[in-house]
C-alpha cells in the first residue's frame, strides 16, 4: 500500500472505533472531527444505539464500518447478512472461523461455503465485504494453543480463503499485514489493522499492536482506533496521529 504523503492522504487511512454508550456521545465526538471519514460501530454499540444509528451516521456523510463480527452456519450467516445490509453500510463483516465447507463455485447456492455466501450479498449490495481473522486481543501463544500454528501463519491460512471467497476487505493486527502483502501481494484483501497504539499510549486489551506509522508502513490501508481517539480531546488526537504518520514518511534522497 502506498504510505501518505499529505494529510489528506493521512485522514483517509484512519477509522475511529467509536466506543461510546450512547449516540449523543457519539455525534459530540464526531461533531469535533469534521475531517473524519469512517467510523466502526460494533455490535455492542449496535445494541446500545439501535440499528438505525448506522443509517442516521451516515446521514452525516461519514462512512460506517458494521463491526458486527457474525459468526453463524451458512444459511444463518446468510440471512444475518441481508439483514444487516439493509442498513446499507460502507462495510460488514463476519468472523473467517465462519469458514465450513470450501466450495466456492458450486451452482447449488445452498452448497457453497458460508463465507462465498456471505462476501456475495455484500457484494451484491454494494457493501464491502470484510472478515475478521485473528483478534488482535490474542496473545501469540493463545493462538498458537487455540489454532496449532501462529499468528501470521493462521492469518495466511484465512487470507487465501478469503480471496476464493471473493472478500474485500479482512481485519488483521499490523503484525501480519506484510506478511499478508509479502505472501499475496495485490491478490489480498484490503487490510483493516485494530491494534494500533501512539507511542507511550495507555495499556489497552490488544496484544499485537503497532504505532500508526509501522502498521502502515507494514501494509494496512486502513487503521482501527478506538482510544487514542476517543474522548474531550479527539480533534487534538486525530491531529496528532496525522502528525504521527506523516512523520513517519521515509527520508529519501
Amino acid at each position: 500500500m502506498p504510505y501518505p504523503t499529505t494529510e489528506d492522504e493521512a485522514f483517509e487511512t484512519i477509522c475511529w472505533s467509536a466506543d461510546v454508550d450512547t449516540e449523543d456521545e457519539l455525534n459530540a465526538i464526531l461533531d469535533t472531527v469534521p475531517q473524519l471519514r469512517y467510523v466502526k460501530i460494533d455490535r455492542l454499540g449496535v445494541a446500545k444505539m439501535g440499528h438505525d444509528v448506522i443509517d442516521r451516521t451516515q446521514a452525516r456523510g461519514l462512512h460506517v464500518f458494521d463491526d458486527a463480527k457474525l459468526i453463524e452456519i451458512p444459511t444463518k450467516l446468510e440471512e444475518l447478512a441481508k439483514f444487516e445490509v439493509a442498513h446499507h453500510p460502507w462495510m460488514l463483516n463476519c468472523m473467517a472461523g465462519s469458514l465450513s465447507n470450501q466450495d466456492w463455485s458450486n451452482p447449488d447456492r445452498k452448497r457453497l461455503d458460508g463465507l462465498k455466501r456471505f462476501a456475495d450479498t455484500c457484494n451484491e449490495a454494494g457493501v464491502l465485504s470484510c472478515a475478521v481473522t485473528v483478534l488482535t486481543s490474542k496473545a501469540e501463544d493463545t493462538v498458537l494453543h487455540e489454532f496449532g500454528r501462529g499468528s501470521k501463519d493462521q492469518v495466511c491460512f484465512y487470507t487465501e480463503v478469503l480471496i476464493y471467497a471473493g472478500f474485500t476487505d479482512m481485519v488483521c493486527s499490523p503484525l501480519e499485514a506484510q506478511t499478508i502483502e509479502d505472501e499475496f501481494g495485490d491478490y489480498a484483501p484490503d487490510r483493516n489493522c485494530p491494534g494500533v497504539e501512539m507511542p507511550g499510549g495507555k495499556s489497552s486489551d490488544q496484544a499485537r499492536k503497532a504505532t500508526p506509522s509501522q502498521a502502515l508502513h507494514n501494509g494496512a490501508k486502513r487503521l482501527v482506533i478506538g482510544r487514542a481517539l476517543t474522548g474531550p480531546n479527539a480533534a487534538a488526537n486525530l491531529q496528532a496521529i496525522v502528525d504521527h504518520i506523516l512523520a513517519g514518511i521515509p527520508q529519501t534522497d
